[in-house]
């Protein structure tokens, strides 16, 4: 049974960082507190493998292998007459770039022990992502599978890593883009029963949105026993 959500319109903290100069933006991914703890997962997608994945299988971690699928689920269809951008597709330094379309995203995790934090870290240039529209929901994993509203939880914080506006000339003029890294937390450690999977929902809202990079980091609670085990609350 799904645990009670909290509420998506609930208020969000935005916290701005001084921009830092980068070659990779995912040079601006920090290390949350708990990654080195005991009962946690890290995983990190740099190189995505393809633009396009309804279903079953998604886009793997190839950084840091801990448990995670990044699914792109708008189809790619041709630009209509005259808009000089492509579809949806995979840019040659292995982003997922949306071009004249609207991206669709969903990161699934199956961790198998309850899920206390979620800690999650996006790189992108181009326009901006809707930060504040970001929302995870438990215990559904499917990435074709539609959310209802009030299963959604809103990030708890969202932190602005990097964040500077970019001038790039083009034949018809100057064009504003945007590189961007943000990091969103989920706490989830008051939510009624176990969160042993979850998933993330993300639209691009805008066109030509390059994704570049994710770092994906969960705290869980001990399995049963282990407390015993280790002799705590004796």
């Amino acid at each position: 049974m799904l645990k009670t959500p909290l509420n998506l319109i609930g208020a969000v903290s935005v916290l701005m960082i001084a921009p830092l100069a980068t070659a990779q933006l995912s040079a601006s991914f920090v290390e949350p507190d708990f990654r080195q703890d005991a009962n946690t997962s890290y995983s990190q997608w740099e190189d995505f493998t393809s633009a396009y994945t309804p279903g079953p299988a998604g886009n793997t971690p190839d950084v840091a292998s801990g448990p995670g699928q990044l699914f792109q689920v708008t189809a790619p269809t041709a630009p209509p007459m005259g808009v000089p951008l492509p579809p949806i597709s995979l840019s040659s330094a292995n982003n997922i770039y949306t071009g004249w379309q609207v991206g669709d995203f969903v990161l699934t995790a199956v961790i198998g022990a309850d899920v206390q934090s979620v800690s999650l870290q996006v790189a992108a240039s181009g326009n901006r992502f809707d930060w504040e529209a970001f929302g995870l929901s438990v215990g559904i994993v499917a990435p074709d599978m539609i959310v209802a509203p009030d299963m959604i939880v809103a990030p708890d914080m969202i932190i602005a890593n990097f964040d500077e506006e970019v001038q790039i000339p083009t034949p018809g003029g100057l064009v504003t883009s945007y590189n961007q890294v943000y990091q969103l937390t989920w706490d989830l450690s008051a939510m009624d029963g176990d969160v042993r999977s979850f998933r993330i929902d993300f639209e691009t809202q805008e066109s030509s949105i390059s994704l570049d990079a994710i770092a994906l980091d969960v705290a869980f609670a001990p399995a049963p026993g282990a407390a015993g085990l280790l002799g705590i609350g004796a």
